[in-house]
């Protein structure tokens, strides 16, 4: 039997995920797909513990339950490739916000995204450059980047 390619290595943003904790019309469901084809291990998650500093630190009407929730179904578990910034990834934040015009958290996800050679990066925050491929990531709102999946499907169905 063959080996199994290795997957796609995504880096997502904290973003997506808020907006499936809130489950908010038209944004959770991509977020959620991702989430889950992490989950089967069709794609890698790639993420910066900056991404659970932020959710800790959000309170834009999340139930703290759901929150909490969310954290420990999908982002406490050994399936994401979790890293530490540390220097050369703060210094490349800082090029990446100038020439992007982008905040420093945003751009300390970027520069992360970038380190690791995430194939996409996943945000919804509008100051991202949409379609443009830095390095050999490119930057796009939450999609399917795999094989489509039954979940696939389901997700678009509770959607509706």
């Amino acid at each position: 039997m063959a080996a199994k390619p290795p997957a796609t290595r995504v880096y997502l943003d904290t973003c997506p995920i808020v907006s499936v904790i809130k489950q908010e019309p038209g944004l959770w469901k991509e977020g959620m797909k991702v989430l889950l084809a992490m989950d089967r291990g069709d794609i890698q998650i790639v993420a910066s513990t900056l991404l659970l500093i932020e959710l800790a630190g959000y309170n834009g009407g999340m139930k703290e339950d759901q929150q909490d929730s969310m954290i420990e179904r999908f982002l406490r578990q050994s399936k994401i490739h979790w890293v530490e910034v540390d220097v050369s990834i703060a210094t490349e934040a800082r090029k990446l916000a100038k020439k992007h015009l982008l905040r420093g958290a945003d751009a300390t996800h970027l520069a992360t995204a970038l380190r690791y050679e995430a194939e996409y990066f996943m945000s919804r925050d509008k100051r991202f450059p949409y379609g443009e491929k830095i390095g050999t990531t490119k930057v796009v709102h939450p999609r399917v980047v795999w094989n489509t999946t039954i979940d696939d499907a389901q997700i678009d169905e509770q959607a509706d």
